[in-house]
């Protein structure tokens, strides 16, 4: 009997609970149809209703929480077995402070008034940001911002979402507040509104500063025209935008978390970690964008005077990539001596220590420093330059770069020779001064030698007509050599070096060998075939003779 009687008391509460509830949702639909009826609110009914449903919501919500509250709190005194729940909350309610009745009516009316605005905030929050979007949008246009343009709408609802999750936890703090938890409960509601705030802002600022980015980069190739100083540095630093909207990432939330420990006094010395990680992503960054000016600057330096002579374009050719991995080196070991800085570590022993360890390796590396001091004497003795057509050793080709230990040659059939500088003894060079183009040209005993002269005469003034780099007209000084079976006419041409992957002597010999071919076409003279002469001897004369004419046979 006495359980029924403590679950018909729960019933009750619950009921009592329901009627006043009822009764105030009844005088506040009587409040707001009498406000309909005020003139100085006509024109605002919309605003009105749209409070008056936000209310019904809040009530519904107050009173399923009192409601969960009055079971829950009768279900645990029944079960510590309590025998008059009546008689045991009135006492209760009769040992509570006025001050705290007080303190709790007054939460609930600020609550209340704190949940309506944010309602109302959160309502008219669309609108506002839908305005400011299509201003931001009118503006992309206008500036040919493209990837903000794209982005705003994205970028919009991400951050009406975390707004209203802001505005939600600011009023369940001064809920609290005004509630007065215990200090610890609010120092906890306070870390978590502002651990919030900072993870919110941080993903704003980085999908925000990733759209203006990616719209500098378009706007850059749509404005500047190709051959501009600015398009020239920016098309050869663009392949590092994609580098450094990774590090802007990784430096955000690596601050964002920082951030958030700090909020937690427990593990606040981890937070310094951050710091540093963050400088570190910074140095990175820092370190290749200045090699990628440092290399810009030297080429810009180095090679786009127009006044240099070929020698002098080949030589600044040839120095300027020692000079952009010097560079390099030096902006890789400034780097590392700021971040040991960073990581509070003495970069002085490092130092000693790696020059002891470098002054070992030296001493055993006689092949390493055997091969840098040939880089040096032959870039300083001008033995060969970038461009130049050398043949030493197996290899000959164009060299397309002297480092300090090696030397690489593109082979006219597109294979590259590495060879090391210390390995390099002879050296040919084909393109120092002049060089000639020599073409052997074999001809019958029976052609007009005359004949030929003059063809190659008229081959000589065509090929220096239409080739700059011929200095002066083939030279053909007679017969240079008699076989069994053909003469051979050599001529030489004298040419002025220049860069080529096949040798400029190679391509005009070439060039000179169609020429001829040509005017020999067009002159009626046939070309030489291969002969074979064969003399037979009679059995029954062995003394025949065998050098006369009529005792020969040619096939």
């Amino acid at each position: 009997m006495i359980n029924f009687y403590n679950l018909s008391v729960v019933f009750a509460e619950l009921f009592i609970v329901l009627v006043i509830f009822i009764v105030l949702q009844w005088l506040l639909n009587w409040v707001f149809k009498k406000s309909h009826h005020l003139s100085w609110l006509k024109d605002k009914k919309s605003q009105i209703n749209n409070i008056r449903k936000i209310s019904k919501k809040i009530l519904a919500f107050v009173w399923l929480i009192l409601s969960l509250a009055i079971i829950l709190f009768n279900v645990f005194l029944i079960y510590r077995g309590e025998q008059n729940l009546p008689q045991y909350t009135l006492e209760l309610f009769q040992n509570i402070p006025k001050q705290l009745w007080q303190t709790i009516l007054y939460g609930i009316f600020i609550t209340g008034g704190l949940i309506i605005i944010t309602l109302t905030i959160s309502r008219y929050l669309d609108p506002l940001l839908k305005n400011a979007g299509k201003q931001v949008k009118d503006f992309a246009v206008f500036a040919k911002l493209t990837s903000v343009y794209d982005q705003t709408d994205t970028f919009l609802e991400k951050a009406k979402f975390h707004f209203t999750n802001i505005l939600w936890l600011v009023t369940l703090y001064l809920s609290g507040y005004f509630f007065k938890l215990p200090p610890t409960g609010l120092n906890y509601l306070q870390i978590l509104l502002i651990g919030y705030l900072i993870i919110a802002f941080s993903i704003l600022i980085l999908q925000a500063a990733t759209a203006i980015i990616d719209s500098l980069d378009n706007l850059v190739e749509s404005h500047f025209k190709p051959g501009t100083l600015v398009y020239r540095y920016y098309s050869n630093l663009k392949h590092l935008v994609p580098f450094a909207k990774r590090c802007l990432e990784a430096v955000i939330y690596v601050n964002m978390v920082t951030q958030v420990i700090g909020l937690i006094q427990t593990i606040t010395g981890f937070a310094n970690i951050g710091e540093k990680l963050v400088n570190l992503i910074v140095i990175i960054l820092l370190s290749r964008v200045f090699i990628e000016l440092a290399q810009l600057l030297l080429e810009e330096v180095m090679l786009t005077d127009q006044d240099l002579s070929e020698t002098q374009k080949q030589r600044r050719m040839t120095i300027t990539p020692l000079l952009q991995s010097l560079s390099k080196y030096l902006i890789y070991f400034g780097a590392g001596v700021w971040i040991l800085d960073v990581f509070e570590i003495d970069p002085t022993p490092i130092l000693a220590a790696a020059g002891l360890l470098g002054l070992a390796v030296g001493l055993g590396a006689q092949n390493l420093i055997n091969d840098m001091v040939s880089g040096f004497f032959i870039l300083f003795e001008n033995y060969y330059l970038v461009g130049d057509f050398i043949e030493t050793g197996d290899a000959s080709g164009v060299v397309e770069a002297i480092e300090l230990r090696t030397t690489r040659i593109r082979h006219p059939n597109g294979q590259v020779y590495i060879i090391r500088n210390g390995n390099i003894e002879e050296v040919v060079n084909y393109s120092r001064d002049y060089i000639y183009a020599v073409v052997d040209i074999p001809i019958s005993y029976e052609a007009n030698v005359k004949k030929i002269y003059g063809i190659l005469q008229q081959v000589s003034e065509d090929l220096q007509a239409n080739h700059p780099e011929v200095l002066e007209p083939i030279d053909f000084n007679g017969i240079e050599e008699f076989t069994p079976s053909h003469m051979t006419i050599r001529t030489m041409t004298k040419l002025r070096p220049t860069s080529n992957p096949r040798g400029i002597h190679d391509e005009i010999q070439g060039v000179v060998r169609d020429m001829i071919k040509a005017a020999f076409d067009q002159a009626g003279i046939p070309p030489l075939l291969p002969q074979r002469i064969i003399r037979f001897k009679s059995p029954e004369d062995s003394k025949i003779n065998l050098l006369k004419p009529d005792d020969q046979s040619v096939i």
